[in-house]
């Protein structure tokens, strides 16, 4: 199997065990592993719940197990794919580039989605800024837009920056106000 992946372009490394699997990941930077359900020291199966917890490397299963609980449990775990042996050694390869395709295809969704999520807050923070100052100025939603963007040119900082300092520092200003002692009886004589 190593052979025909290194013959269809693929760099390979072999280890005899999920230990030394776990001990190679520390050292080397893989694209795709492929995991027998029974490899001695531990099983498929954990080390495919090792990958999942700790690497974001994709795995497949290659395995004479067919057993339908432990299929179930290999996708659970996130295998990419699973071949029981006997297989045509000729859907190695493809088998691999749709595994690794699919890899890069989710890695790409999350990175997404983190970009998403931050453009999210940052517009949050920005409409919490607008809001603060249209409530501390007395003024309305554009002029408050343009006063901010204004202060973001002026200052060579992107105006989510602005609003983010504006908050903290409404925040700061808020603790600090809470540190007055209230008065909030009348002293009688």
């Amino acid at each position: 199997m190593s052979q025909v992946l290194r013959k269809a372009g693929y760099d390979t490394i072999e280890v005899r065990s999920g230990q030394e699997a776990i001990a190679l990941l520390t050292q080397v930077q893989v694209d795709l592993a492929l995991l027998d359900v029974m490899m001695g020291d531990m099983s498929g199966i954990e080390l495919a719940q090792y990958l999942k917890d700790k690497t974001d490397i994709p795995f497949l299963f290659i395995s004479a197990n067919a057993e339908t609980d432990i299929v179930k449990q290999a996708i659970q775990h996130g295998a990419f794919g699973y071949l029981v042996k006997p297989f045509e050694i000729a859907q190695i390869v493809p088998t691999c580039d749709a595994a690794i395709g699919r890899a890069d295809e989710i890695k790409q969704l999350r990175t997404n989605e983190i970009s998403l999520t931050n453009a999210l807050n940052a517009s949050r923070e920005t409409s919490m800024a607008i809001g603060l100052l249209m409530s501390k100025f007395n003024t309305d939603r554009t002029t408050a837009l343009d006063v901010l963007r204004k202060y973001a040119r002026s200052n060579r900082c992107k105006i989510d920056e602005v609003a983010n300092n504006l908050l903290a520092a409404e925040e700061l200003f808020n603790s600090i106000d809470n540190l007055f002692p209230k008065n909030n009886s009348k002293q009688t004589k």
